[in-house]
């Protein structure tokens, strides 16, 4: 069985992703331009497991990295004037919304509290009672709100099994 990052290069690749990821902030320009080089440079990894191999798993280790990717990206370049607006805004939805949690096990997080994580990343994506949906048109219009919508979705779809209802794409 091959791995989806069986040349060094591409473990290389993959590892700076991780690292990107965990340091990314929209203070500081230059990590959301590196994490924008570093997915750039998985994107021939990324679409060699799409073509070369058709183990489900290493498909999906590369689908949820690519979804990453394009929704960080999205959220930062063509989001970014959206997100100012609504932190200026400063609304209670904005305030409490976290749309993305830590997902996985660790010392803090067992598998019941996982689970319960989990259901609330899938009802609460939007915030509560979605009212992002609100917030993001008045303040940045529909199309924006598409957009949002769009990659949230995808991502959920890549992370987490959810019941989607209206917010199927």
């Amino acid at each position: 069985m091959l791995l989806p990052f069986e040349n060094f290069h591409s473990l290389q690749r993959f590892s700076d992703f991780l690292d990107k990821l965990s340091h990314l902030s929209k203070e500081n320009k230059e990590s959301i331009t590196e994490f924008k080089r570093t997915c750039d440079s998985l994107q021939s990894c990324f679409d060699s497991v799409k073509c070369g191999h058709k183990e489900d798993e290493h498909r999906n280790v590369t689908e949820h990295m690519n979804t990453i990717c394009t929704t960080v990206v999205y959220m930062y370049d063509d989001f970014g004037e959206c997100m100012e607006k609504l932190e200026a805004n400063n609304s209670t939805c904005f305030q409490q919304w976290t749309p993305l949690k830590k997902l996985h096990k660790s010392e803090e997080i067992d598998d019941e509290k996982l689970e319960t994580l989990k259901k609330e990343m899938c009802t609460n994506i939007f915030g509560k009672e979605k009212c992002m949906k609100k917030e993001i048109i008045d303040e940045c219009g529909e199309e924006k709100w598409n957009g949002a919508k769009k990659h949230f979705v995808a991502l959920l779809k890549t992370s987490v099994p959810c019941e989607l209802g209206e917010l199927k794409m």
